[in-house]
């Protein structure tokens, strides 16, 4: 039991009045500091008017507690490490779901706050200036910037501030003011202490300035108040401007908010706050729309602002979505290395790595975000695939252990080492991956997929019993857990066929796994090479046939992992109805489909363009001239919708023009697709599919039509179909160029070429 000197010891002083005894008269102050939520108060003392000397002060300050006084000086202390730990928890659910980090960077009369959703990768900065006007302290926001985020930069910086402020300051646009600091603060300190609030009228902020990572303001009676900033100033106008524009976007009103901006660019030509605002304003509402970017982007040029500075950020986002990736990638990285809010300079660098073909360039830059901000996961998992990429497994294997050391928790740490195990065994090192997830397995002894994991790693390097065991294991796991482990059924599908020479076992496996799971466009490209193995021919068609579907199904919604399985699919599928069966036609769209994959990729063009030449020849026949007797300039041109380059027909039937509704044209394709489903030798109801396709600008999904339709035509429908096939291959051209897709427009031209 603690003595009773040191019981007193341990008992924290509470700050208590004291009498203050001048030449100019008696008053009270704090005998120490006290803290107000992130505020801390260094002084703050009051006078006592109309006492005279000699005064009895035998009672100290109980005798003059009644007494209201003169507030005389208040220094106040907002630390930024204080800040930031108490700004945290207040910020939960403004940028994503979890409690995000917030950062401040103080400079004199002002600071950069940081605030960054780590599990998310989210991430907002803005700049905040400070001025006083008598005893009222305002803050205002300018040049908003981020990362991710779901909307303009400006309103997620609005509604920080108005998280933080909690109703106690007034806003006008993007400036907040606390009115009557002092004596706000005075009305705290002097009544929980048993004495009367003074009177805080008469006293000015002397003095802002921001100090050893604090911020000092120092507010005096009847004293000179502090001169503003010039930069305090101009965001102040700046505010003023976009007030009404503010108040509009607050209320998610962008449109009105856009208006407002372009009303008060008029009066402020080339505003740089102002045209910074406009400028995210359209790219959020320019999500799908063509113009928007370039139009924000001419903004942004016409207000003569610096890519590099405050706005990097904002120009690559725009860049990309305009198409310009070196653009894009050159203001990324200038954002990164000028940006001073760590965590968001590291998101600019994530984004020029993921922008970046160059697996070496991209390591440059993620080191550069891993340098800015070590406790962001995000840059780190790329950049230990890709050093996994490049060969470098010790590097890899130290960003893994890095990631754990961030990790709290055994489910964090099981999470940690299952997916890098996951990482290391697609990039080929199987043992690594062994190690790896055995480590995951002694944080979750039971979980399926490192047990999967475990087991496919095992496979690889030879002990192929043990590996079946542990994939068997990870499947009965699963199931027990309710939970479906297609990728294990694979990895035990593969042993059964390629180690065990099971195929007919592999293949119903495979076959079973549904076409909404991920590892369904896997499942049948395996399926269909196992079934040719066999000399089932039909059967592996089939299975081809369906793993191209999934792939035209999900289009933009195939994921990185599964897009090289997906091509593999389309090749394979592509040599058996080539070579095998002799269909060209067949191979052509299998092809079709990969190219608009990979339409870069050599191995597939070079496929394409090797299908379209045999089909080619089988049009043209033995003996028959290169162009078919007829050149593609010559050829009957479909008029489903007409060209904005061709002719008006001179037919009296071709001048009325039906009016396009978009809505109806929709309905009648679904309707028309169910028909064509039931009944699918129905030639009429493919041309008036055809026709709403065309007219839709739906021409991928046309262009899969006619291919399957010209499979399986007679000379004379082949004859009626090519037309329109010649037709949309032009219109897909077209887009490619005006999309800057040369070399995929280049091999358009050269298939109608061969039609």
């Amino acid at each position: 039991m603690p003595s009773a000197p040191e019981a007193r010891a341990s008992t924290p002083v509470v700050p208590e009045l004291q009498l203050a005894i001048t030449r100019t008269g008696i008053g009270l102050e704090l005998s120490a500091p006290v803290t107000l939520g992130f505020l801390s108060v260094r002084e703050i003392n009051a006078s006592l008017p109309r006492l005279r000397f000699p005064v009895d002060v035998s009672g100290g300050v109980a005798r003059f507690r009644h007494r209201r006084g003169l507030l005389e000086r208040v220094v106040l202390e907002a630390s930024r490490t204080h800040l930031e730990a108490w700004a945290s928890p207040r910020l939960r659910g403004v940028l994503g779901v979890g409690t995000p980090k917030v950062v401040l960077l103080v400079r004199r009369g002002g600071a950069s706050v940081g605030v960054v959703d780590m599990a998310d990768a989210r991430g907002l900065a803005f700049e905040v200036e400070l001025d006083t006007v008598d005893d009222d302290v305002a803050v205002s926001i300018h040049d908003a910037r981020g990362a991710h985020l779901a909307g303009p930069a400006t309103l997620l910086a609005l509604r920080v501030v108005e998280a933080l402020t909690g109703g106690v300051a007034e806003r006008h646009g993007a400036r907040f003011v606390f009115r009557g600091v002092a004596a706000r603060v005075a009305r705290h300190v002097f009544p929980d202490r048993g004495a009367r609030a003074p009177d805080a009228s008469g006293l000015v902020w002397t003095s802002v300035r921001g100090h050893d990572d604090a911020w000092i303001l120092l507010g005096q009676r009847a004293q000179v108040a502090s001169e503003p900033s010039p930069s305090s100033v101009v965001a102040r106008e700046g505010c003023a401007l976009a007030e009404p524009a503010d108040d509009a976007a607050l209320a998610l009103d962008l449109e009105k908010a856009r208006t407002l901006l372009v009303d008060a660019l008029e009066r402020a030509p080339r505003h740089r706050e102002l045209s910074r605002r406009l400028a995210e304003i359209d790219r959020e509402l320019g999500a799908g729309r063509s113009g928007r970017a370039e139009a924000a982007l001419a903004t942004l040029r016409d207000a003569e602002r610096d890519p590099a500075g405050g706005d990097g950020l904002l120009v690559g986002q725009l860049l990309e979505e305009t198409g310009d990736t070196a653009g894009a990638i050159a203001a990324f990285a200038r954002a990164g290395q000028t940006e001073p809010i760590g965590p968001l300079a590291a998101l600019a660098y994530d984004a020029a790595a993921r922008l970046t073909e160059d697996a070496y360039q991209a390591l440059t830059w993620l080191d550069g975000a891993v340098s800015r901000a070590p406790a962001l996961p995000g840059p780190r998992w790329r950049r230990l695939a890709l050093r996994l990429k490049t060969g470098r497994v010790d590097d890899g294997r130290a960003d893994a252990e890095h990631l754990e050391a961030l990790s709290n928790g055994s489910r964090a740490r099981h999470a940690v080492w299952q997916r890098a195990g996951d990482l290391f065994r697609d990039a080929g090192f199987h043992r690594e991956s062994a190690a790896l997830f055995e480590r995951a397995l002694r944080y979750g002894p039971r979980d399926a997929h490192a047990t999967a994991g475990l087991g496919a790693a095992l496979v690889a390097v030879g002990k192929v019993a043990r590996g079946a065991e542990l994939l068997t294991n990870a499947i009965t796991l699963a199931e027990a857990e309710g939970v479906a482990a297609w990728r294990a059924h694979i990895d035990l599908a593969v042993v059964l066929a390629d180690n065990l020479d099971d195929k007919p076992a592999a293949i119903a496996r495979v076959h079973d796994i549904p076409a909404h799971a991920r590892e369904a466009v896997l499942a049948r490209g395996l399926e269909g090479r196992w079934r040719g193995a066999l000399g089932d021919v039909a059967g592996a068609s089939l299975a081809f046939a369906r793993a191209r579907d999934l792939v035209e199904a999900r289009g933009a919604d195939l994921v990185e992992g599964t897009r090289v399985e997906a091509l593999s699919a389309l090749l394979e599928g592509a040599t058996l109805e080539g070579e095998t069966k002799g269909d060209w036609l067949a191979a052509q769209r299998h092809l079709g489909t990969a190219i608009r994959l990979a339409p870069h990729d050599e191995t597939v063009r070079a496929a394409f363009r090797d299908a379209g030449h045999r089909v080619a020849g089988l049009a043209r026949g033995p003996g028959a001239p290169k162009d078919g007797g007829r050149s593609p300039e010559s050829a009957p041109t479909w008029t489903g919708r007409p060209r904005a380059d061709a002719e008006a027909p001179a037919s009296e039937e071709a001048e009325v023009k039906e009016p396009v509704d978009e809505a109806r044209d929709h309905a009648r394709v679904e309707d028309l697709t169910r028909k064509l489903q039931a009944d699918p030798t129905d030639d009429s109801v493919v041309d008036e599919l055809s026709t709403c396709l065309l007219r839709l600008g739906r021409t991928h999904e046309l262009f899969a039509l006619l291919s399957a339709r010209l499979d399986e035509a007679g000379p004379d429908r082949r004859e009626a179909l090519l037309p329109k096939q010649r037709e949309v291959l032009g219109r897909l051209e077209e887009d490619a160029r005006a999309a800057g897709r040369t070399d995929e427009a280049n091999l358009y031209r050269e298939a109608a070429e061969f039609l």
